[in-house]
């Protein structure tokens, strides 16, 4: 008799619609919630509790764990052109040169460069791909040993900037935008897929050209092959500076070179055959701050095409289900309060300890972070994708304080 009580309000249809009201309130706040939580990613504007989330997964990832994966790790190969510098008279191009008082600049060596091409120009096919993170925006008078190698070499993809508009190399090479610049100010945590609306960023270019698949910008929602996107992607940094390790010449096993020690190996290019080959300065001429610490451009540029690699990037039916289960879950607790007993002991804490509006904000506040950061692990390494903690965590407090509240505000109603 007891087991049919307590099951009771499955069979009569005056409780039944009760609950049926209860779920459906849940689901329809657990929508708003998804709602909220994919537009807030979908912005580019980096936010301080992305930041802070993203630097302690890493540090908890990397340092406490030894959670460390390199994809790709022996078909990427770097060559660093820091060290391989030259002078021109061109003093709009490069930094001025030291001690020099200003009358000459300094450039990456044209001559090695032109070496390095020519030989890729000579294998077509026999690499994998070459990104080339140098700015060639700016003619000069030593680019005419360079044009012919770099404009010949046909699997290669070069930098660009927008400053006011777009600068692309002086050579005749196919080339995307570069932005790791960090939008605010603060350090660096995405980038956008489509950079000023319409200009498809450097990673993003370099994905479709060795995946096949396709970018494209429909009514402002990004799709990859058709499906919803979001147009920006936090990278994972699975290649660092402490990474690059500099082997000794003519040793077998290489994964990065200076380009000048790289060109005095004979039969350089089986260091390169099959390779993802990264050509920039990883000095610290070309860093950057991010969450994870001072970060070199092309590294920067690799990490990102290596995250749109390896990790899912669009909004899928499985990350969508997640949060609307946890939202919907959190939403009809908040809401309904299903378990009497522990409202009523909340109740009784609350009527002996006089607990001041300020602290019940902050601790609703505590708990609603702590089960967003839980929910955020799972969303981050399965799915990829941040949720907003300060934003959401502050709505539900508000909502909370609101839905506690409206008893006594009834009452007061009742009483007018």
């Amino acid at each position: 008799m007891q087991r049919l009580k307590r099951f009771q309000f499955l069979n009569t249809d005056r409780k039944l619609p009760h609950y049926r009201l209860r779920l459906g309130l849940a689901a329809v706040h657990s929508l708003f919630l998804l709602g909220l939580t994919i537009v807030l990613q979908y912005s580019a504007f980096v936010r301080s509790d992305e930041l802070g989330f993203l630097k302690w997964s890493a540090i908890w990832k990397h340092q406490l764990l030894g959670w460390d994966p390199k994809p790709d790790e022996n078909r990427i190969v770097f060559i660093d052109v820091a060290k391989d510098l030259a002078l021109t008279t061109d003093t709009t191009y490069g930094a001025p040169a030291p001690n020099l008082n200003g009358a000459v600049s300094v450039i990456t060596d044209r001559s090695k460069l032109a070496v390095l091409f020519d030989t890729l120009s000579r294998h077509p096919g026999q690499y994998q791909f070459a990104m080339c993170d140098i700015l060639f925006d700016n003619p000069d008078t030593a680019d005419h040993a360079l044009r012919g190698p770099i404009e010949r070499t046909g699997q290669l993809l070069c930098s660009a900037v927008y400053d006011k508009r777009m600068l692309r190399p002086v050579f005749n090479v196919q080339s995307a935008v570069v932005n790791y610049q960090a939008i605010d100010g603060s350090k660096f945590a995405k980038l956008d897929i489509f950079y000023r609306d319409s200009l498809k960023t450097f990673p993003a270019e370099l994905y479709e050209r060795l995946s096949g698949n396709r970018f494209r910008k429909k009514d402002g929602i990004v799709l990859l092959n058709g499906r919803p996107t979001f147009n920006t992607v936090i990278p994972e940094f699975y290649y660092r500076s402490e990474d690059l390790h500099y082997n000794a010449a003519g040793q077998h096993h290489v994964n990065a070179y200076y380009l000048g020690r790289l060109l005095l190996l004979p039969g350089f290019f089986e260091a390169l055959r099959g390779k993802l080959i990264v050509i920039g300065d990883f000095s610290a001429r070309d860093t950057h701050p991010t969450y994870s610490g001072s970060m070199p451009g092309p590294l920067i540029l690799l990490d990102t095409y290596l995250t749109l690699a390896h990790q899912p990037i669009t909004i899928s039916v499985g990350w969508c289900l997640l949060l609307l289960v946890f939202y919907g879950c959190v939403s009809y607790w908040m809401i309904f309060h299903p378990d009497r007993k522990i409202k009523a002991l909340h109740d009784q804490v609350s009527a002996r300890i006089k607990v001041p509006l300020l602290s019940k904000f902050i601790i609703k506040y505590l708990s609603f972070i702590g089960l967003l950061i839980l929910i955020n692990l799972v969303s981050y390494i399965h799915f990829g994708t941040f949720i907003s903690l300060y934003y959401i965590a502050t709505y539900l407090t508000f909502i909370q304080l609101l839905i506690d509240k409206w008893p006594q505000w009834r009452a007061w109603i009742k009483r007018i």
